[in-house]
């Protein structure tokens, strides 16, 4: 009896140890990145066969699927459609020649924040009766179209400055009255500004 129960614990120490290295295995061969809000899997050829699955943070399925791994792989996810916060990437191995347990990958997805655009700063100023002085400040690439317009909206004067960061400009009205004319200004990312004397 005594020799039976040894070679029971034995077996049993064995299944557990076989069991430890075989989830050492599953840690060796599978992880997963996460950037805003793509998840990638990687996966080694070892696993041969997973089901992947992927739950959100109240343990709804997204999304399941079983893959034939014969080679290393990563497989991106998007998971722009939905909702920022925690999700579980589970990876349980299905070979049938071994038995290794799942592996379980609590991640974080957060939104991805768009860039703050500062609007197109420009000023300008009548310097005499028939000048007007234009500045324009801050262009992150070369290129404003200029167009000035009678306040009736005709069309007086266009032109695309091709600046880097910014200029100054002085535009002469050789006998029209500068009360009422309107600069238009569009740059280069498509930002808009009006100017009215």
């Amino acid at each position: 009896m005594k020799a039976l129960f040894t070679f029971a614990l034995v077996l049993s120490l064995g299944a557990s140890t076989f069991a430890s290295e075989n989830d050492n295995i599953v840690k060796a061969l599978s992880h997963v990145q996460v950037k805003d809000k793509t998840i990638t899997v990687y996966l080694g050829q070892e696993l041969k066969k997973v089901r992947l699955t992927i739950n959100d943070s109240k343990g709804k399925k997204i999304h399941q699927g079983t893959l034939f791994v014969k080679s290393d792989i990563r497989i991106p996810f998007d998971l722009s459609l939905f909702p920022e916060g925690k999700y579980q990437v589970e990876v349980k191995p299905i070979s049938k020649d071994q038995f290794i347990e799942n592996r379980v990958f609590e991640i974080e997805t957060k939104e991805v924040k768009a860039p703050i655009s500062l609007p197109l700063v420009a000023s300008g100023r009548v310097v005499e009766d028939d000048r007007i002085r234009l500045a324009v400040f801050g262009l992150e690439d070369p290129g404003v179209e200029v167009k000035i317009k009678t306040p009736e909206g005709r069309l007086l004067h266009e032109e695309m400055i091709r600046e880097n960061h910014g200029f100054i400009k002085h535009y002469y009205f050789k006998g029209i009255s500068t009360t009422g004319i309107k600069i238009e200004l569009k740059d280069a990312k498509g930002r808009e500004k009006i100017l009215y004397f």
